[in-house]
């Protein structure tokens, strides 16, 4: 009777009117109709994806990826949609370390810092592919941006979601993990030019450093007793790198 008297007066109906068959309708078509407003508003708050990057394993469960690219997340998802566990954070560095609840048995070897010169692969997701995109290019800077020494730069070209890939040598094994490319509007602004291929990565050493802080092994040296195509490395990289989604 309450529910009526008050449906009455939110519809401007009169306090009289009889209650039958058609107003009990009516009154339920509202409460449906309410409903949906309230299931639509709660749908709503669910997180949606905002962005996305790349991850790599280092042992069968543990993924590096960057801060930058798990910041402000309300959850991350791998490449088989699978929530990700974050192990610890370096908003320094920027580096995360993440933990998988599926196994890969595949995972890559840290190898050694950067070598002026050297070719370099760089692996990764970009613009949310689903397909892994391989490049490569060379090592033309020991030092990152403001002369950062953890840092260096690199030729091979990446785009918005090859954050957190990793950076291979030519035996396979890890120099650095990707965690930014320069910025060509500013550089254009000050210069009148346009930069081709800066970017830069995150030396291999902060990683290991990472790792040996919170107790977590790794392998090192080289996957292969013999120095591997180009071919077998972007297999590598195929199977051991990880798109990481972003939901806020």
């Amino acid at each position: 009777n309450a529910a009526i008297t008050a449906f009455k007066e939110d519809q401007n109906l009169p306090a009289e009117l009889s209650i039958d068959e058609n107003l009990l309708v009516e009154l339920q078509k509202q409460v449906r109709k309410e409903s949906n407003a309230e299931a639509s508003k709660s749908a709503s708050l669910e997180p949606m994806l905002s962005g996305t990057g790349t991850g790599f394993f280092v042992t069968e469960n543990t993924l590096v990826t960057n801060q930058h690219v798990i910041e402000g997340c309300a959850y991350i998802t791998n490449s088989q949609n699978n929530k990700l566990e974050i192990i610890a954070v370096d908003r320094l560095n920027d580096l995360a370390i993440l933990k998988s609840p599926e196994t890969n048995y595949k995972y890559i070897y840290l190898g050694e810092d950067p070598v002026l010169g050297q070719t370099v692969y760089v692996a990764g997701f970009p613009y949310n592919f689903e397909i892994l995109n391989f490049t490569t290019g060379a090592v033309s800077a020991l030092v990152g941006p403001e002369k950062n020494i953890t840092q260096f730069q690199l030729t091979a070209p990446i785009q918005p979601g090859n954050s957190g890939g990793p950076i291979l040598n030519t035996w396979g094994s890890l120099v650095g993990v990707t965690f930014a490319r320069i910025d060509d509007i500013s550089v254009l602004e000050k210069s009148g030019t346009i930069p081709q291929n800066i970017n830069y990565g995150i030396k291999h050493d902060v990683i290991r450093d990472m790792l040996e802080e919170y107790n977590i092994a790794y392998n090192s040296g080289r996957a292969y007793w013999f120095r591997p195509s180009q071919e077998t490395i972007a297999e590598l990289a195929k199977v051991t790198a990880s798109l990481i989604n972003c939901y806020k």
